[in-house]
């Protein structure tokens, strides 16, 4: 789910470089068609075309943002009140991981990505954390969510689902029992409760003695309607890239306009 990421003193600095006063009173003039003094939701959305380059599902959140009389309409006012959150809006694109709590490589996973190292614990809570990455240009934060394999903290994993823009779904190759549990518990859990997110399969573990062919694993792709299938390792960072880089291209294709 994209959320506002609030700026800071510089973020605002940096928004009136991007889009000048002179030229906001441009726009509001073009899209205040009978000079009414306010933009409806609809003229807004036109309006935010104009200034960014995230497409327009995403403009709600940002409408309800700077919309402080909730009339349903940006009047003038508002709009320069919140000059620097509409010229710095970006959104937050968020990924998260589920899988087995021991065996499914979800922490070592995200550690990579974060650091280039795979080493960490695997734990019972559900946190998640930011990495900045600009994806043709345009500031994204990258939200990745580490979720806890443990049952009996479901409610906690499941409470955060509807956070996920996409969700990736780890196992251990090497582990038969992490395979099967994709089937009989990650992708009736996922069904439930977010059935229409996007998904990722990643294998983990490649570096070890695989218990899982090659067939068996495009099988569990297509049963789990995934998106695409890696195998990564997170001790020599083999597919680490790869599958980042699909996440960001899926992020650039249906979040980004052209």
């Amino acid at each position: 789910m994209f959320r506002k990421k609030k700026g800071n003193h510089e973020d605002e600095e940096a928004a009136f470089d991007l889009v000048s006063k002179k030229k906001i009173k441009k726009l509001l003039k073009k899209h205040d068609h009978k000079k009414k003094g306010h933009l409806t939701q609809t003229e807004a959305f036109a309006f935010l075309d104009d200034i960014h380059i995230v497409k327009n599902r995403f403009y709600e959140d940002l409408f309800s943002l700077v919309d402080d009389n909730g009339d349903g309409k940006w009047q003038n006012e508002e709009i320069f009140a919140h000059i620097s959150d509409i010229c710095s809006y970006h959104p937050v694109f968020s990924i998260g991981f589920v899988g087995d709590c021991v065996h499914g490589g979800k922490t070592s996973l995200i550690n990579y990505i974060y650091s280039g190292q795979g080493a960490g614990e695997a734990y019972n809570s559900t946190t998640s954390d930011m990495k900045r990455h600009d994806v043709d240009g345009f500031p994204l934060e990258i939200e990745l969510w580490d979720t806890s394999g443990n049952q009996d903290y479901t409610n906690v994993r499941t409470g955060v689902y509807n956070y996920f823009d996409i969700v990736v779904v780890a196992f251990s190759i090497a582990n038969e029992n992490s395979y099967t549990n994709v089937m009989d518990t990650w992708k009736l859990e996922l069904k439930n409760h977010i059935p229409y997110v996007p998904r990722f399969l990643v294998a983990s573990h490649n570096d070890l003695d695989a218990q899982v062919s090659d067939d068996q694993l495009n099988e569990l792709k297509h049963d789990i309607h995934a998106e695409a299938a890696f195998t990564v390792s997170c001790k020599t960072g083999d597919g680490i890239e790869d599958f980042f880089e699909s996440c960001l291209n899926y992020a650039r294709e249906h979040f980004i306009r052209a």
